[in-house]
């Protein structure tokens, strides 16, 4: 272990934090949320950004606000609808800035002169005081038939705001909030209604490419500190050179649930980060950091945590992160230790040519104490190593035609039985020149406490180049091994989206699950505007 140890060191002081670019797909779509069939040990961290297309077409460009180890999660903006289960995905690291076709690309940070040229005096120029993003109100209504009859209708507001350069200041501010209320038919244990204010962002930042200094404050995601989460506070970067920089942060957890500012767990940390320049064939990125997280004035978690991304062009990535815990205090005398590994992610993926590719990942973690779970006894305490493996062949048989297969493998040490995946994913696009993009998709699960297994089917078509309907099939079925009881379940989707024009934008979502134990219609319409 002491060998270990070092040699870990030895690796984050050598690395000195980019995202690699993930490539997966959507595994689940829901009326408030898309799930991605990626996660953490993808390298996929709270903040990144998503684009989500079919075809050629981008469908979607949304912000992780979830994940787990195998899979994440973005908030569905309202209005935003066309996505299927299948559809494919691009997940930029928070830092990389994801263009849109509105946006004139930035220069290198090795090509950009001392003297601003015309071109980049025109892009500044169109930059300023300039408004991006969107906002949108939807309603959503669900129709429970089953004897519990939880019906309910939700009305909510999404606003997702930039303001850049504001007034040549180089000062940008964002936004980024969701407002909504639900209102439940019947009187449960919960209250009839509830309303939730979540202010994800609400940051300015200082930015200006001429200066070696960067400043925000306000809510925000730590961007270069993956894994801290968000922040009510500010942080602070300089650049020793075109390719290192070095900052720190300080701030509060803040409550997304609502507005609320809350100061009883603050965070703090250092970093420093390296990214070799854009536009080279072979790309290095790495981050160092040292972070901690405290409850009224106790020791939370004090940590450090290091990545290391490598990429050859678009054939060949490798992503790489550890977590090690350091304990004092009163977490010193619980784990009777100084410092322990918390985990290690490992993701890579190699594509020989167009027509084919393999990724492979690994992932361990255990348990540890912290905070809110100090008062566990130590017999009761789930500290467990759990590792995962997953592994995929993806073939690209023509423009139109793609399949991937692949498996995954999670054990934790003391169970008897370990959780096994399996998934096999076609795609056909433009099927005999008739518009229709297909998506079909089976997945398998065995685990300790469930068998079984989930297809799903998905159409798409533009009907008009403004407008585009979707039609989605899928079922899961599954034996509970407590019981022996065989569950079976199925659904039925139709989405309809509608662009006006550049600015506005309204869709039409409905599905209906049948099944045991399920009897649900659901049904959703959103509008809204691009600003």
């Amino acid at each position: 272990m002491k060998n270990f140890v070092v040699i870990v060191f030895c690796l984050m002081f050598a690395a000195v934090s980019y995202a690699m670019d993930v490539r997966t797909s959507v595994k689940y779509v829901s009326a408030n949320a898309v799930y991605l069939d990626a996660g953490r040990t993808a390298g996929i961290a709270v903040g990144d950004s998503v684009e989500i297309s079919s075809g050629d077409r981008i469908i979607a460009q949304l912000t992780v606000t979830f994940v787990a180890d195998n899979s994440a999660s973005c908030e569905l903006p309202e209005g935003t609808s066309g996505l299927s289960v299948g559809d494919n995905v691009l997940v930029r690291g928070t830092g990389e800035i994801t263009k849109t076709a509105s946006e004139e690309p930035e220069e290198s940070i090795e090509t950009v002169e001392e003297q601003p040229t015309a071109r980049t005096r025109r892009t500044a120029e169109r930059n300023t005081n300039r408004l991006t993003g969107r906002i949108g109100v939807d309603y959503l209504v669900q129709d429970d038939r089953e004897a519990f009859n939880y019906d309910y209708s939700q009305p909510s507001l999404s606003v997702r705001a930039r303001m850049l350069d504001i007034q040549s200041s180089h000062i940008s501010a964002a936004l980024k909030m969701r407002l909504r209320k639900t209102i439940r038919d019947r009187a449960t244990s919960s209250a009839s209604s509830q309303t939730s204010h979540r202010v994800y962002e609400a940051a300015l930042r200082y930015e200006n490419p001429a200066s070696p200094f960067e400043l925000g404050v306000g809510r925000m995601i730590a961007r270069d500190l993956r894994g801290i989460g968000y922040i009510d506070g500010g942080y602070a970067k300089y650049k020793l050179g075109s390719r290192v920089s070095a900052g720190a942060f300080a701030g509060t957890e803040p409550d997304l649930e609502n507005t609320d500012f809350q100061t009883d767990v603050t965070k703090g940390g250092v970093f420093t980060s390296y990214e070799s320049p854009r536009g080279a064939g072979d790309r290095i990125a790495a981050t160092l950091s040292f972070a901690g997280t405290y409850e009224q004035g106790d020791i939370d978690r004090e940590f450090i945590y290091q990545q290391i991304s490598y990429s050859h062009d678009s054939r060949f990535r490798i992503f790489e992160s550890t977590e090690i815990n350091l304990y004092r205090d009163w977490l010193k005398e619980k784990e009777n230790k100084t410092l322990d590994l918390a985990s290690v992610l490992l993701n890579s993926r190699y594509a020989p040519n167009r027509a084919l590719a393999f990724s492979i990942s690994y992932d361990n973690r255990r348990s540890f104490y912290t905070y809110t779970s100090r008062s566990i006894p130590d017999s009761l305490f789930d500290d467990a190593l759990r590792q995962g493996w997953r592994g995929s062949m993806e073939v690209r048989a023509t423009r139109a035609i793609s399949t991937e297969i692949g498996a995954g493998l999670r054990t934790v040490s003391g169970d008897t039985k370990d959780t096994q995946t399996g998934w096999l994913n076609v795609r056909l696009a433009d099927i005999l020149n008739s518009g229709v993009h297909a998506r079909a998709q089976v997945r398998t699960y065995s685990s300790a406490y469930s068998d079984g297994i989930q297809p799903s089917l998905s159409l798409s078509r533009n009907i008009v180049p403004e407008l585009n309907a979707s039609i989605q099939v899928g079922a899961n079925s599954y034996t509970l091994s407590s019981s022996n009881e065989d569950i079976n379940q199925n659904w039925l989707r139709l989405l309809v989206s509608l662009n006006l024009g550049r600015h506005i934008y309204s869709s039409v979502d409905a599905e209906a699950a049948r099944g045991s134990n399920r009897n649900t219609n659901i049904f959703s319409f959103g509008f809204g505007y691009r600003l």
